[in-house]
């Protein structure tokens, strides 16, 4: 799959997706220059994400019925600059750490509203001692994950139960749990990387303005 970035796309998207739109604070705004597109291997492990593409596939309920149910994010994958992210379950999203500039490793507390204009609905997401929860309006605080280790390997526990570790080095970057690897990106050079699959290796590359995926 070749990818081509269009920033003015995403500007019309987020603009598509407000409520109201004023021309004149549209053209007062300052103009600030995008990032060069990239391709590095990268992590985003609270799922605070702004999907441009999300995947889909579908269950069976009964032996007559098919649910089309979203595919679950993979917390590794390539950030391709301007917050721009791509898991290897092929979503494509905008990080919202990079939108707001804070920084996911340091300590942080987010607000989302399914109703803003009723303040209802909210959702907290809280990055705190290197523990996340999510609280939601209508039920008690849900624990996701406490981390240990460090920025080279770093284990993600629920209570006692490690749920996922990831792992980088210089060549590689590994996304597993006990019992086996899930995804190994393999770095060749600044521009390739590859992935070994059952059905063959996957490469992803970057040339000038072009990203291949696959």
């Amino acid at each position: 799959m070749k990818l081509k970035v269009y920033i003015y796309g995403l500007i019309l998207f987020v603009c598509s997706s407000c409520a109201t739109l004023n021309i004149s604070e549209i053209k007062n705004l300052e103009k600030v220059a995008f990032d060069s597109l990239k391709l590095e291997p990268g992590r985003e492990v609270n799922d605070l994400r702004i999907d441009l593409i999300r995947q889909t596939h579908s269950e069976s309920i009964n032996d007559s019925t098919q649910e089309t149910k979203k595919t679950a994010y993979n917390p590794i994958g390539f950030d391709f600059g301007n917050g721009l992210f791509y898991d290897l379950n092929k979503n494509i999203c905008l990080r919202i750490d990079y939108l707001m500039g804070f920084s996911s490793d340091e300590n942080f507390e987010i607000s989302e509203f399914d109703k803003p204009e009723k303040n209802k609905g909210q959702v907290i997401y809280r990055f705190n001692n290197d523990s996340l929860t999510v609280k939601y309006s209508s039920r008690k605080k849900s624990y996701c994950y406490y981390r240990t280790g460090n920025a080279d390997s770093t284990s993600y526990m629920y209570k006692k139960r490690m749920q996922y570790a990831i792992v980088e080095t210089d060549s590689s970057l590994t996304y597993s749990d006990i019992r086996r690897k899930w995804d190994v990106i393999h770095k060749v050079d600044e521009n390739n990387y590859y992935l070994n699959k059952k059905r063959g290796k996957e490469n992803y590359r970057i040339s000038g303005s072009d990203i291949f995926l696959k």
